[in-house]
This record gives structure tokens, sequence and C-alpha cells, in this order.
């Protein structure tokens, strides 16, 4: 958890979804790289944004997913690999980030939650799949939005990226869940509610004494 908020507030960002997009598969028929591409095409008909991918390696394999994505009228940019400072840097000018978890790709299913911390180190309204770990954290429409089918992603984003008074409140309601749910203290104050329960269940006479006040 970052010592500070942003100094540009979510609300006064421009129109810019991020998407890292690393380790996914390099084939065309991709059904990750299918449902984004679906997802910002449709999202281009109703509002104009621009487009931050991570984690491109190898700019030539992402060509035949941007191709249609441009000729949608939407500016892309891609960003290879960088360091976890400079990730969140360039990630404090977008307004939403996305993560999806394709139920068709194995490597997409095994996704961990850290490039979601990234969004919500850097102030980024974050719209996700309803899967996974997805739902512990995020409530649609109060900390985050959660999607499953086309339509949903679509409306998400849209109405993240329109209505900045929404976005900034889902923001803000993220942050205060990450320190309240995700710090290193609060991470510390749950291991240490399982040790000291661990220790009193197993500790000499426990369960005579638990019994004897029974």
């Amino acid at each position: 958890v970052p010592d500070c908020r942003p100094t540009r507030p979510c609300l006064r960002r421009r129109p810019i979804v991020a998407w890292s997009a690393s380790g996914i598969s390099k084939s065309k028929n991709d059904p990750e790289f299918e449902t984004a591409r679906e997802i910002f095409v449709r999202l281009a008909q109703k509002s104009p944004f621009e487009l931050h991918l991570f984690g491109v390696r190898r700019r030539r394999h992402f060509r035949d997913f941007v191709k249609p994505i441009q000729q949608a009228g939407i500016r892309v940019k891609c960003y290879g690999w960088l360091s976890y400072p400079q990730f969140i840097r360039r990630l404090r000018r977008a307004s939403v980030g996305m993560q999806i978890i394709s139920p068709k790709n194995r490597q997409s299913q095994a996704k961990s939650f850290g490039k979601i911390l990234a969004y919500l180190a850097a102030d980024v309204a974050v719209v996700c799949s309803n899967r996974g770990e997805h739902p512990y954290f995020f409530r649609h429409g109060q900390n985050g939005m959660l999607a499953t089918e086309i339509d949903e992603w679509v409306e998400s984003l849209y109405e993240l990226l329109t209505i900045a008074e929404l976005r900034q409140r889902v923001v803000d309601e993220a942050a205060d869940d990450f320190r309240r749910l995700l710090s290193t203290r609060a991470a510390t104050d749950q291991v240490e509610q399982v040790l000291n329960r661990v220790i009193k269940e197993n500790r000499p006479n426990a369960k005579s004494e638990e019994e004897s006040a029974a």
C-alpha cells in the first residue's frame, strides 16, 4: 500500500483504459485476446478513449490484436516490461484498469491479484472478471465493477469513463478497502489472529480447561 494517494485524482484523468496484457498466449485465436478486442471495439462505438497496453514484449505479436481497435478510432499505446515503480507511475495516467480471466484459457485462469494491486495503488478504477479472487474483494458498483458477459464489460467501462464522480467514488472506496484488508498491517493482524488461535487450541490442558468451563 503506498504511503500517500496520487496527486492527480482519478476524477481529473483523461479517458484512458489500462490493460496489463503480459503473459497472454501469442496465438491469434487466444480467447482472452478475442474477448478484450471485442470489448474495446464495442466500447469505441459508445465513447472515445485511449488504450494503454502493458507488458508487450514483441509488438509484432500484437499487430493483429490492435489493428481492429485502431480502425475503430482508438489510439493504442504499448509499453514493454517496466519496473514496478515505473508501472505505477504510468498507471497513474489511466482512469480505468481491466483484468480479464478467461474460462477458456488456463494461463488466464492462473492469474493472481498482483496486477489489480497495482491498479489499486495507482488509484485506477477497476473492472474485472467476476471470477477467481475478484468477487471476494470487489463489490460491484461500490469499490469496482465485476463483469462476465461482453455487454457487462462494455457498460461498466463506459460508466467509469464517462461519469467522473462515479469513478472517483469507486476509487476512494477501493482505496479504503485496500488499506483495511490488503495492507501489510492488515495481513499481519490476520496472521496473528490465526497463530493465536492455533496456539490456544494446542496449548497443554486446553481441552480440559474448556471442558471444565463448560
